[in-house]
């Protein structure tokens, strides 16, 4: 730590790290601590959601579950296909770049499509 504030000509400047380390490691894991404690509160308030409904339709017949088996093929080519539009991008193809791109929106769009049926069938199912 020393040697960074000699560097910059400002020796004693800077504060010792809290808990022994940086304060970008500390900032990640606040921020994870957050990201976790939001999405435990939206689980919890589905799952309450879920409990208290007496009529709650039942989601995961055959239908349902190759539809999520489609939704999820969907969102792992997209990564796929983001990361070789990405590849494509940085060793200067165009013309590559544009059809993974399409690609990667081809994607979006069938996983959409496939989301709203899915969100269509539940309604109809009762879910309100």
């Amino acid at each position: 730590m020393a040697d960074v504030a000699a560097q910059h000509g400002a020796a004693g400047v800077y504060e010792p790290s809290l808990f022994g380390t940086y304060s970008k490691k500390i900032g990640m894991w606040l921020f994870l601590l957050s990201d976790s404690l939001t999405f435990g509160a939206l689980l919890f308030a589905y799952t309450y959601g879920r409990v208290s409904t007496p009529d709650w339709p039942t989601p995961f017949h055959s239908e349902s579950i190759r539809n999520a088996t489609l939704m999820t093929a969907f969102l792992l080519t997209s990564s796929l296909t983001m990361v070789l539009g990405v590849r494509a991008a940085v060793d200067g193809k165009a013309k590559a770049q544009r059809m993974w791109l399409l690609a990667t929106m081809a994607c979006g769009i069938g996983f959409i499509i496939l989301h709203g049926r899915e969100w269509s069938n539940l309604i109809a199912a009762g879910l309100t």
